[in-house]
Formats: structure tokens, sequence, C-alpha cells
């Protein structure tokens, strides 16, 4: 990891940990006496930029946003690697190995990592959101653990694609639209709550549009089609379908009801497709 991704971003870290029994009580006496030397020392420590405390107070176990006997530490640290430093190998790492005294057994995840840009300071409800994020999808560059960390280079490439985002978003809306838009109104359909944006121009492509298998209706046939001599071929029944196809050899010769052969051609030639046992083929 390069200087510029740390100086780009920094590492917040939320820990949230169930009471077995209330702060006052004797049984977890220990555990408050270690709280000022242990915040005192990770004040000193390298790489510490920001910890949560309550307004007035010198910590945040008064603090309960995950329930009533759960208490929650926050901080911010510099890189990954001086958080490392101070949760194993500063007085903190005391406090650690006696967890289990004053503190239930969790099932889920109750450490999330995330990186934030340099000088943000993350809020209760943005670390919720991580640890919940953690929790429910697994470890990604938007919250992870010490196991499953993701470096800084990358998060500085996510968080700075995610502040170009509404700017070029921005940047599309104020664009002015084309000439043939400008009279761009809401095309809300019959009956519905749904609808699309539409233009002069947008009703004059889908007028234009052929009908088909998109929109489920019947394709309408062309007068040129209908003209045809082979079209209306087709529309005669099959016992009148016999042709003279030496007269008009555009149509097609078709088959003779009930022999599987091709129908004899007889009869003097005609203008126009006709047949042998029946009036014209209207046109």
């Amino acid at each position: 990891m390069t200087a510029s991704a740390h100086a780009a971003v920094h590492l917040a870290q939320l820990n949230v940990a169930t009471l077995r029994h209330p702060l006052d009580d004797p049984r977890v006496a220990p555990f408050v006496e270690l709280l000022d030397p242990v915040n005192a020392s990770a004040d000193d420590a390298p790489g510490f930029v920001w910890r949560l405390v309550e307004e007035g107070a010198a910590d945040a176990t008064g603090l309960r946003p995950a329930g009533e006997n759960v208490i929650i530490t926050m901080s911010v640290w510099e890189t990954q690697e001086a958080l490392w430093e101070f949760t194993y190998r500063s007085g903190h790492l005391e406090a650690m190995q006696r967890r289990r005294e004053w503190f239930e057994r969790h099932v889920e995840a109750y450490l999330v990592l995330w990186w934030v840009p340099a000088g943000h300071l993350p809020t209760v409800d943005e670390a919720m959101e991580r640890l919940a994020e953690l929790r429910a999808n697994g470890p990604s560059h938007r919250a992870f653990t010490f196991a499953s960390s993701y470096p800084a280079a990358e998060a500085a490439q996510h968080l700075q694609a995610a502040s170009s985002a509404p700017s070029e978003q921005a940047a599309r809306d104020s664009r002015p639209s084309p000439a043939g838009d400008a009279a761009a109104v809401w095309d809300a359909s019959p009956g519905t709550s749904t609808g699309r944006w539409s233009s002069p121009r947008g009703r004059a492509r889908r007028r234009r549009r052929p009908t088909g298998r998109r929109s489920g209706t019947v394709r309408r046939t062309s007068r040129c089609r209908r003209s045809s001599p082979t079209f209306q071929a087709r529309r005669v029944p099959a016992a009148q379908a016999r042709f003279s196809h030496a007269a008009f050899p555009r149509c097609p010769v078709p088959v003779a009801p009930g022999t599987g052969h091709r129908a004899s051609s007889g009869g003097p030639a005609k203008s126009g497709c006709s047949t042998a046992a029946g009036p014209p083929v209207p046109r």
C-alpha cells in the first residue's frame, strides 16, 4: 500500500460487546478500572486519529445504540497496522483476554472495519449500518474484519468513484436536452400508475414502429402484398386450389387433394391466376 493511499483514507472501527452484568455491578468492576488507562494508551498510540466519547464523559460506555446491555467502542486510525498494534500489542490485550468474565459470547460479528476518507468522522448510525452489512452479506470492501481485510489502495479507488458519481450525474442533469425533445412530458399509461417520458420525436418513432411480436398484435399486411397472386392463392380453399402453372408461371403448383401429386396444368392460358373448376381468384 502506498503512502498516497494511506493519506487519502483512514480506517474506522466499531466493536460491540454484550455485558453479563451492569457496569455498576462489582463483578464488572475490574473492566471499569481498565477503561481509563486503556483509553489513555489509545490516545497516545501511533496512528490514532479519533475515538467516540459521550458528551461530558471520558468514554462511550453510556451510549447504547445496539441495546440496553450492549456497549460500543468506535475509533479511527491512520492505517490498519496501527490499529492492529494497539489491539494486540498494548495494554488493551489484557482486557481482551479477560473479556469472557464480563461479556457474553457473540454468535454474530461484533467487530467491523471500513475505510473512510481522511478527515471524515463516522457517525454511530453509519457504524451500525456497516456492522449490519457485514452480518448480512459477509466481508466486502464496505465492511470487513482483520481476517478479511481490503487494502487501502482499493478502498481509495472505490471512494473516489463514489464521490465522482454524483458530480457526473449533476452534469448530465444540467446538460440541455435536444431541440426535438424540448417538449418532453410524462406519458402515463391509461389506468395504471406507470408511464414513460414522451417527446414529439419519441412519439413519432413509436408510431412508425411496426407492430408484431413485441406488442402482441397481428402485423398488418401491406396493400402490395395483399394484391399479389401468391397471397390471394393462399386464401382460396384447398378444394379449389388447382392452378394453371403454365398460364401463370409465378403461381405455386399445389398438391391435388387426396393424391399426393401435383395437380396437372390444363386449360388455355389466361391472364392472372385462375382455377380449372371454379371462378377466378379474387384480387
